[in-house]
């Protein structure tokens, strides 16, 4: 009998599978998705599409899928088959153009989002402003990436990433190259950047990292009473980004507060063992402690760890 269920399994899986609705599984692939299970959800995808249930919203759900599981390729592809079936769907559009300027590939990235500029929805517009401003602003045009992100805001008012993009831009933390494009960027603006991030917060209070770049910018501005409330609630809201810890141990460290520097440097190297600065921060307040051997222990840690690229 054993032998026989075993020879008759596969057919029975293609009765059911025959015999099963598309909608059923595209009912199941929503619910795995929302359960973070992607693979289950792409499976359940497939079985839709050889049922000849080829629609915009189930390829654009698979490229999300496929996103989640960093085959970018295929979920370039997939956007690209959701707008085939509905060249109006402004998030397959946007969220593949998202996905083009990550991959390098500026010039069709600009032209969907040229596209969506005349999209009904005024999110999406706002939306593509932002993508846009940040293209321009890594290509050195500063003017138009600053254009790009008042018309963000101004689309969507609501929308607390526009808010976000352009406090980063006038707080200039945005650049991966740091001060040495300082001289050559004419749109600094502190007091501007801590109205973005206070409006970007007011409109989503648990977004961690307006609370953070706030922060930051108030400590530039010397004004810790401020900036310390900010970058506690950020490592509330998020306690497991390193990058929050150095940063609240670098001003405990300016403050003179060496030990709570040194607990925060420590907890940011416990999170990420890959930060050169984490290493180099203690090592600095080490010395300042007379605990030398641990301090060149960390330079020699911070030494080997090798750069990144950006």
């Amino acid at each position: 009998m054993s032998f026989f269920f075993r020879l008759m399994l596969p057919l029975i899986i293609l009765f059911f599978t025959c015999c099963s609705s598309p909608t059923d599984h595209w009912v199941l692939a929503k619910q795995e998705w929302n359960q973070n299970d992607y693979l289950g959800s792409i499976i359940e995808l497939n079985t839709c599409i050889s049922l000849h249930q080829q629609t915009d919203s189930i390829y654009l759900l698979r490229a999300r899928c496929y996103q989640k599981i960093q085959n970018d390729t295929q979920a370039i592809a997939d956007y690209t088959q959701s707008l085939k079936y509905n060249p109006q769907n402004g998030d397959a559009r946007l969220e593949r153009a998202r996905l083009q300027l990550q991959k390098g590939d500026t010039l069709n990235a600009g032209t969907s989002l040229r596209l969506l500029l005349k999209n009904p929805s005024p999110r999406i517009v706002s939306d593509s402003w932002i993508e846009i401003g940040r293209m321009q602003y890594f290509a050195d045009h500063f003017p138009a990436a600053i254009h790009a992100m008042n018309q963000a805001v101004q689309y969507d008012s609501t929308n607390h990433m526009a808010w976000y993009y352009r406090g980063l831009l006038f707080s200039r933390f945005f650049t991966p190259q740091g001060e040495t494009r300082a001289a050559h960027y004419p749109f600094l603006d502190l007091p501007a950047a801590i109205n973005d991030f206070s409006q970007c917060i007011q409109r989503q209070p648990d977004f961690a990292d307006a609370w953070y770049q706030r922060a930051v910018v108030w400590f530039n501005l010397f004004n810790e009473n401020k900036g310390m409330p900010d970058i506690n609630q950020a490592i509330r809201l998020e306690p497991k980004y390193s990058y929050y810890y150095s940063a609240r141990a670098h001003q405990h460290a300016a403050s003179g507060r060496l030990q709570a520097a040194l607990h925060d440097y420590t907890t940011s190297i416990s999170l990420n063992q890959q930060d050169p600065e984490a290493f180099l921060g203690r090592a600095d307040v080490l010395e300042k402690l007379g605990r030398n051997n641990e301090a060149l222990r960390d330079r020699k840690a911070a030494a080997s760890i090798p750069p990144t690229e950006n």
